[in-house]
């Protein structure tokens, strides 16, 4: 046993952290001693003395100190066990994310009503979508604004599973095949977010 700054570290300990690189969004990609990678997010971390690191108010890039994550120059960590245990594989991490943007390209691609309009202060368009309350962007160029208005749409769809704003269903549906159809994507919409949070 040995004591860094007051803390008494085990020698020989079955796990330590290898590596962590953050990913986005709060997940870090983890290498444990075991060779093993796996995603690990900040969000499972549980507590008011983690909120500053969920909220975004400490960078949640970690550094490995003794085979332990950290942040904050040292005043937050967790144990290799519990990022362990509070992770997935990352093969698992992957077929999830893609199954999310297998769910997600469907609604990027539904047909809501996309309007362009030239912006008389700034110059450049703004694009909105009407049935989508609050996603718009804005782009110098006509072929600018196209490629924004599917970012546009992406984020705000990912936005609204994750928050769990309703989506409508777009005005040009009108058979109950089309709107079954919406429902079951929109719910597996959801459960492939609900799952990439266990």
């Amino acid at each position: 046993m040995y004591e860094i700054d007051g803390i008494c570290y085990g020698e020989g300990s079955l796990m330590h952290v290898v590596e962590a690189k953050p990913l986005g969004e709060g997940r870090i990609l983890v290498t444990f001693s075991q060779e093993e990678t796996r995603v690990f997010d900040v969000a499972s971390l549980k507590g008011p003395v983690f909120e500053p690191l969920r909220n975004g108010d400490i960078p949640y890039d970690p550094v490995v100190q003794n085979g332990v994550l950290t942040w904050g120059d040292g005043k937050f960590d967790v144990a290799p066990e519990f990022a362990y245990a509070h992770s997935i594989p990352l093969r698992e991490a992957m077929e999830r994310e893609s199954r999310f943007d297998q769910n997600l390209d469907y609604f990027v691609n539904l047909p809501y009503k996309l309007v362009f309009e030239v912006d008389p202060d700034e110059g450049g368009y703004v694009i909105s979508f009407p049935e989508l309350k609050g996603c718009l962007s804005c782009a110098e160029t006509i072929e600018d604004a196209c490629k924004m208005a599917i970012d546009a749409k992406r984020t705000w769809f990912g936005a609204a599973a994750e928050e769990g704003i309703d989506i409508p269903v777009p005005v040009t549906f009108k058979t109950e095949k089309e709107m079954l159809e919406f429902k079951a994507r929109l719910q597996r919409l959801r459960e492939t977010l609900a799952e990439s949070g266990e």
